[in-house]
């Protein structure tokens, strides 16, 4: 009964925590909510391995209930360690607990009543002890013997009591120290192992080599799945990455979907890469979880002790850094860390920092660049693109500090501003000179991921008095990869709304078919980076190959990056629709458009 009653009260007393902290009560930090939610995690061992609460057992599932609190609680402490607080995510952990209120109230009431009758059963063997203590009496050596009997009892009692104590610490010790979804050492553990690997290569002279790694998209699966098959995953790939290192190493969970590894030994840098190489070789064949063949993959960041850094601070700081430089880079893959990769994210982290007041100090503008139909050389519409100048003769490029915005969240203003910009800056050319021109916007996956992208975009069109139908979405491929089924709504909705959804940079990316059967496409674009190589046969090939595959499936195709006449005439002979580049045009500033609209009209009349 005192097990049931405890987690019972515990429970609450985590659940009014919550709720304080989620009310941003001063008093209740991440700290206090930790805290409870270790004192309730250490009533579980008593009720699942007590000898008291045994009775209890036999006639309710406890064990079955223990473990989903236990993933319940998981769930709620890895939302604790982010360093960003998922409000979605708490909301979810919080009602998932709330939900085993009832359930252990109705287990603690059940406990009470079998109290009740323990006590009964119990009140009968002390009177039967009571009896056979007055016939013990008529004899002397009946009585002794019955004393020393029922001091034996008592003291292999007693042991056993002492026995249950000691596994429910050892129990409690060890959730203390393993994450309790993968069984994997958390991170406190991981901490303590990375002191020890560091004082021990000290002593022998050696390396040590620490990766961060991260499951890539793994967001998506939650979302997409849901989180009983994202614990499944994290589950499996916890399995795979514990079969690929050693017994020596460490294997780690240290958060969410972030696994760490150590790597004790290590002679050179060499076979710091052959175990992250070996690892992201470890989830080549598909998982198997409820149903579905789930492709994951991992980025890893790595990096090697005493020659990158010689204290703890210093090597997690490398490894995250080389962890960031491999999803940059595609993932799928490992970085290394070097001095280099440090610089970059050093100048990465402060261009991020200016990024955020470049809007208001005008470094940010517009650029126009026109599309021309290979049917008759008429003007067909423009592209906007997003230029940054930071003074003269210093720009930053698009390939570089978009990346920034997106991962710092200000690619969503940014990007609001630039269609607000180019619509009012195209709506009064357009109408200036009487050309019917449409305009083709950039969508980064972050923004079309929020779910009032749609009504956002839709708002600022209206306010401006430009028709939607006069708008084209450029959505890349690759950030189509890991498209979830939100986003895909949204481009749908884009796609009703009136707008014209094309594909862009076709053919570098993953190239998945299916983008192109469920999305509700107008076109699609060859990208610049094919078009340089078109005098390269098998690209002339693979090029032909994408404008054939766009016209049967009735969308218009794009060749984008014509820098020369003889690109041009290439993109004409293999049948593109539209064309693009600086061999037609070049992207233009407000103050240029008007003049060259001017002259577009002239030679129409």
């Amino acid at each position: 009964m005192w097990a049931t009653h405890e987690i019972e009260v515990e429970l609450l007393r985590l659940l009014q925590a919550m709720h304080r902290f989620r009310a941003a009560d001063p008093e209740v930090d991440r700290d206090a909510l930790r805290f409870r939610l270790d004192i309730l995690w250490s009533r579980l061992p008593p009720l699942l391995e007590g000898r008291d609460a045994a009775p209890i057992r036999e006639i309710s599932d406890v064990e079955g209930l223990g473990a989903r609190l236990t993933v319940a609680l998981q769930r709620t402490s890895d939302v604790l360690d982010r360093a960003d607080l998922d409000e979605e995510a708490y909301a979810q952990a919080l009602a998932g607990l709330e939900a085993f209120a009832t359930p252990i109230h109705d287990l603690s009431l059940t406990a009470l009543h079998q109290s009740g009758q323990g006590h009964s059963e119990l009140q009968w063997r002390l009177d039967d002890i009571y009896t056979a203590i007055l016939i013990a009496s008529l004899g002397l050596g009946l009585s002794t013997l019955a004393l020393i009997t029922l001091l034996i009892f008592q003291l292999g009692r007693s042991q056993k009591l002492l026995d249950v104590k000691e596994r429910a610490n050892a129990r409690i010790e060890h959730l203390a120290h393993h994450d309790v979804l993968t069984g994997l050492p958390n991170r406190r553990l991981f901490n303590d192992r990375l002191a020890q690997a560091l004082a021990g290569a000290g002593r022998r002279s050696s390396g040590v080599g620490l990766h961060f790694i991260d499951v890539d998209s793994f967001k998506a699966i939650n979302d997409t799945f849901g989180h009983m098959v994202g614990d499944e995953v994290l589950q499996e790939a916890a399995r795979r990455m514990a079969a690929t290192i050693r017994e020596v190493d460490t294997l780690a969970r240290i958060a969410g979907d972030e696994f760490a590894a150590i790597q004790i030994d290590v002679k050179a840098a060499a076979g710091v890469m052959e175990l992250s190489e070996r690892l992201i070789k470890a989830f080549e064949q598909p998982f198997e979880i409820a149903g579905n063949d789930l492709q994951v993959s991992v980025s890893i960041g790595s990096t090697l002790f005493p020659d990158d850094g010689g204290t703890t601070e210093r090597l997690l700081l490398n490894a995250d850094v080389a962890l960031h430089r491999a999803k940059l880079n595609g993932r799928r893959q490992g970085a290394l860390f070097d001095k280099v990769m440090m610089e970059k994210e050093k100048r990465r982290r402060r261009l991020g920092v200016s990024l955020e007041r470049a809007h208001d100090q005008g470094e940010l503008s517009v650029r126009y660049q026109p599309k021309f139909s290979t049917a008759n050389c008429r003007l067909m519409g423009f592209e906007a693109l997003i230029r940054w100048e930071r003074g003269a003769n210093l720009e930053v490029s698009p390939t570089e500090f978009i990346p920034i915005a997106e991962s710092n969240g200000s690619i969503v203003p940014i990007g609001d501003w630039v269609l607000s910009t180019a619509c009012r800056d195209m709506a009064g050319s357009a109408a200036r000179h009487q050309l019917d021109v449409s305009l083709a916007i950039n969508l980064s996956p972050v923004q079309i991921q929020k779910d009032d992208c749609i009504r956002r975009f839709l708002a600022i069109a209206r306010s401006l008095e430009f028709d939607p139908r006069r708008l084209e979405f450029e959505i890349t491929e690759t950030s189509l990869f890991n498209a979830n089924a939100s986003t895909l709504a949204n481009i749908r909705d884009l796609h009703e709304a009136g707008a014209r959804i094309c594909l862009d940079d076709f053919g570098t990316g993953y190239s998945s078919l299916s983008h192109l059967q469920a999305l509700p496409l107008n076109a699609m674009k060859l990208d610049r980076s094919l078009v340089a190589r078109l005098d390269d046969h098998r690209t002339q090939c693979i090029c032909e190959g994408i404008t054939a595959l766009g016209h049967r499936l009735g969308l218009e195709v794009v060749g984008e990056g014509a820098e020369t006449e003889w690109q041009y005439n290439e993109l004409v002979r293999m049948g593109c629709d539209q064309v693009q580049g600086y061999y037609l045009g070049r992207p233009m500033r407000i103050e240029e458009l008007d003049g060259f609209m001017s002259r577009i009209a002239r030679a129409t009349v």
